[in-house]
């Protein structure tokens, strides 16, 4: 089912070049060969972003939060 997503999108995006392709999606990078590609992403900005992307991810964490909160320590 992914896989047939993914041909959609891509028929959507790139309706010529995927005509011309026989089988699958093909798609070449535009990279130099040892070249390396730096972005600003860190693993703390990825966290937080993921954190407020996910609303399963932010509800387990807050149910777990409120749960620790009510032990009376």
């Amino acid at each position: 089912m992914l896989d047939m997503l993914r041909k959609r999108v891509a028929m959507a995006l790139f309706p010529e070049s995927i005509k011309r392709a026989d089988s699958g999606i093909r798609f070449v990078g535009a990279q130099m060969p040892n070249v390396p590609i730096y972005t600003d992403m860190t693993i703390q900005r990825a966290t937080r972003q993921g954190y407020k992307i996910s609303i399963y991810v932010f509800r387990a964490v807050r149910t777990i939060i409120q749960a620790a909160s009510a032990i009376p320590w």
